[in-house]
């Protein structure tokens, strides 16, 4: 593994969940190399128009992304790889048995509420309306800030050089 680690968010399609989720991890995580690719994605394809309303209202932007497969090659590479849902996780670990142990969920860390239990999954908004596209990217929202912490104390950021200061 690189000195600069490799964060892989994982979804059905590469359209609008782990697009959303890699670019506000990317944006916090100066430290990490952040990418996303899909179990079944439409190569190419850009992301939901509604994924990159949620993208830019949080300050970040999915212009110029490009739906992805998922590899055996960029798994290999991956330090850490983030599904969105239990399944996801379970296929990921099924094609390829050498990622048990760097497949979690995004939201296995986060809760909806003080009260609720910990973890849970991101369900697909992909053709649904704006309010689910709103639900999903709070969801996102949880599920990143609960990795923050955990990813920079296993690969802290470099420290700023005097000189760009």
């Amino acid at each position: 593994m690189s000195a600069r680690p490799l964060l892989l968010v994982v979804c059905e399609g590469n359209l609008c969940r782990s697009p959303l989720a890699a670019a506000l991890l990317a944006a916090r995580l100066p430290q990490a190399d952040v990418r996303s690719a899909g179990l079944a994605p439409p190569p190419g394809r850009p992301a939901d128009p509604l994924a990159c309303d949620m993208a830019h209202a949080r300050g970040v932007t999915l212009a110029g992304h490009a739906a992805r497969a998922v590899t055996a090659g960029l798994c290999t590479r991956a330090d850490l790889i983030l599904a969105m849902d239990d399944g996801q996780r379970r296929v990921l670990e099924a094609r390829h048995p050498f990622l048990r142990g760097r497949v979690f969920r995004l939201g296995a860390y986060a809760r909806t509420s003080d009260d609720a239990p910990l973890g849970f999954d991101i369900p697909d908004p992909y053709r649904g309306t704006r309010a689910d596209f709103i639900r999903c990217a709070a969801l996102i929202d949880l599920a990143v800030a609960s990795w923050l912490p955990r990813v920079a104390a296993r690969w802290p950021a470099p420290p700023v050089s005097a000189l760009q200061s």
